[in-house]
Order: structure tokens, then sequence, then C-alpha cells
């Protein structure tokens, strides 16, 4: 069996096009990855600023009641050969991305004294820095280039807070 219906859109798509959910027979959720996101997000636009604040609070209990399950559940995910095999794609993914958007005018000291400097800061401080694409390779919006002026350094808990994100109006102001 490589595919299943969705019980919202009534689809029949891959198996992969389905998030996973431990408790069902199949270990897959009922409704399709892109109904699950509409149905997430049409939720989360009908929460008004206080509920969302209580959901979020709701949350961060149940997270700091229940740590030790999450931890274990988190483990054992880590563990199987699925993430494994999603990480290794995703890492070559971004890989060709970079090469591909690496254009032969770039200036690759330059490029490579921002990761010396990244590793210097790192040494120096203690603190993980990451060489940041301030136009991301790979965006939603606009996918940016490998060149120099379009690095940063930033502190790596603030890249990843960040994610895959760019804002034109920060940009552009």
């Amino acid at each position: 069996m490589d595919t299943k219906s969705c019980n919202k859109c009534g689809e029949v798509k891959s198996l992969s096009g389905f998030n996973k959910r431990l408790a069902s027979p199949d270990g897959l959720q009922a409704k399709c990855r892109v109904c699950s996101k509409a149905t997430d997000r049409t939720r989360w636009a009908n929460l008004s600023e206080e509920n969302h604040a209580k959901k979020i609070e709701s949350q961060r209990r149940y997270r700091a009641k229940n740590l030790e399950k999450i931890s274990k559940q988190s483990k054992l995910y880590r563990e199987s050969e699925g993430p494994k095999a999603r990480m290794a794609a995703t890492v070559k993914k971004r890989q060709a991305a970079k090469i591909q958007r690496t254009v032969s005018w770039a200036n690759d000291q330059l490029i490579a004294a921002y990761y010396k400097e990244a590793q210097r800061l790192e040494e120096l401080t203690g603190i993980k820095f990451h060489v940041d694409h301030i136009i991301p390779l790979q965006g939603e919006l606009v996918s940016g280039l490998h060149v120099e002026t379009n690095l940063q350094l930033l502190p790596a808990s603030e890249n990843i807070s960040k994610s895959n994100s760019f804002d034109p109006q920060t940009f552009c102001a």
C-alpha cells in the first residue's frame, strides 16, 4: 500500500503526503499534509491574541509537565531511520542550492573570510556563530545568491530562530 485517501479532501496521495501519527493503525494522520496545514492555519487565525497566548502557555505547561515523556519520544524518533534519511536529503538539497546560486563573479576569498571570522568569534566568545544569507538561498518570496554581499554573521540561536524567513520591508527600510 503506497497510497492513502485523505479524510478531508478525498484525494488519494502517496504516503509521504501524510504526517505521522503513532496512535493510528497505519501510523499516519487521517488528513493529508495540505489539509492539516490548512486546518491549522484556520484554527490559529481564528484564535484571538489572548487565546493564542493561553494556547502557547498551555503547550509550555504540558511540555514542562511531560518533559521526560517528550524527550523519550523525541529520542526514539531521532534514532529511527526516517529522520536520518530526510536530514541527508535536506543537506544535499541545500548543498546543491548553494552551488547553483554561487555565481562566477563571487569573491571566494571574501566568502571564506566570513566563515573564518565566524570560527574566530566562536573560539573567542564560546558562542556558536553562523554565516547567514540575508536573502535566503531557498526562500518562499525570493531566492538570493551565495555571494559576499548577501552574507552576515549571526549568533546561531538568532539565525535558527529566524529560520528561512525574509521580510522585504525590513530589507528595504
